[in-house]
């Protein structure tokens, strides 16, 4: 799956359309639909008093988004312009109703729990894990080190639900199911709150 997530930032509708042609074909009924999230997530964390300043050192660069989404780095080749958010979400609209014309059912990203920095200063009640230094960036704080919402903490449903809402808002209701991509290279322990 990472593969994909490393190539599907760079291809345009042309692209995306041969990758869904060709799904079809191959009985695939569950693509993974992942394009845009980002600029649902500026939208979601400004309902949370989140500053588009704080997403510039949350969201990975392009390049580094699938490593970003699974908490392993932050900020690394960012910030991400608001053309490329909008570009993105624009062909998420179009990939989306060819999945489905198409007979797949598209599967939306969920929430993870991986949160910006600010949120330990905004939410200091929430159950915030500083994760451990990943392999590639080296301690630096400017990019190791994401932070994660502990699945227990009643922050992590409400921006969860919050983040589905605003999808089911911008794409229509079109599908039941969600991916949890997360801290899939490190491993953590909940619980330990971390400042």
């Amino acid at each position: 799956m990472a593969q994909k997530l490393y190539s599907f930032v760079w291809w345009d509708w042309k692209r995306w359309e041969k990758e869904i042609d060709w799904m079809a074909l191959q009985g695939v009924n569950l693509p993974l639909a992942f394009t845009g999230q980002e600029a649902i997530w500026q939208k979601v964390f400004k309902n949370f008093n989140v500053e588009n300043k704080d997403l510039g050192s949350f969201f990975g660069g392009p390049a580094f988004l699938a490593w970003a989404r699974m908490g392993n780095l932050h900020g690394w080749g960012g910030p991400l312009s608001q053309n490329w958010l909008d570009q993105q979400l624009s062909l998420q609209k179009l990939i989306l109703p060819r999945m489905i014309e198409l007979g797949m059912t598209p599967v939306l990203p969920a929430f993870s729990g991986n949160v910006p920095a600010i949120f330990r200063k905004m939410f200091s009640t929430a159950n915030i894990t500083k994760l451990s230094n990943w392999n590639t960036v080296n301690g630096d704080p400017r990019w190791c080190c994401t932070y994660l919402l502990d699945p227990s903490d009643p922050l992590f449903f409400e921006l969860g639900r919050a983040f589905i809402k605003k999808q089911i808002k911008e794409y229509g209701d079109i599908t039941n199911i969600y991916s949890w991509v997360g801290c899939s290279l490190q491993m953590q322990s909940f619980g330990s709150h971390h400042k």
